[in-house]
């Protein structure tokens, strides 16, 4: 059965896991739940023959494709509710501060996105990246911390780099990421 297909035989956990997204990681503000379900739906039968059951279980796809499609309705809203110029959100805005006393380094919003990924229409909110950096800060082994900073936050580091670092060899670099990459998703789930 081919992804397309398994989407379709499956519509009815689709509805659910894009229920559940709106529901529980959406404000949806002015917004009609049900219209913000129905279009993250639509969203995930447009995509649906870019869904492959080997790469990706049914509900990290549909959460995916259902949260961009989401997200770039109110980015178009914000635009349009804008008057004098456009709404832009720069990749150089300020999400947080990390670092001890002495030396804090500025996460800023293009380091939190992942080089090589298609970014067609992603948008990330500050909720987002807030949510985002609560996970990584819930991740409790600092080595997986480092490993995905490292990796998808940051300009990306190679294995190699994070093992002399780490002081481990590529393989067990690759192990962190590996599980921190598990951890995130598993929050991503509840």
């Amino acid at each position: 059965m081919s992804g397309k297909e398994e989407i379709w035989a499956r519509i009815d956990e689709v509805q659910l896991i894009v229920g559940k997204l709106v529901r529980h990681d959406i404000r949806p503000g002015r917004h009609e739940v049900e219209d913000l379900v129905q279009d993250g739906i639509c969203a995930v039968l447009k995509k649906a023959h870019r869904y492959d059951p080997e790469r990706a279980s049914l509900t990290t796809f549909a959460h995916i494709v259902a949260r961009s499609a989401i997200l770039r309705i109110f980015q178009v809203e914000q635009q349009e509710n804008r008057k004098g110029g456009v709404n832009t959100l720069s990749l150089d805005a300020p999400v947080s501060k990390q670092g001890g006393s002495t030396k804090k380094t500025e996460i800023r919003l293009g380091d939190l996105i992942p080089s090589g990924e298609d970014m067609e229409g992603r948008v990330l909110t500050g909720y987002e990246s807030e949510r985002v950096e609560e996970m990584l800060d819930s991740i409790k082994d600092e080595r997986i911390r480092h490993v995905i900073r490292s990796r998808y936050c940051e300009e990306p580091v190679i294995l190699n780099e994070l093992a002399d670092q780490l002081g481990v060899c590529r393989e067990r670099v690759r192990q962190l990421e590996s599980e921190g990459l598990r951890q995130l998703r598993k929050m991503m789930r509840i």
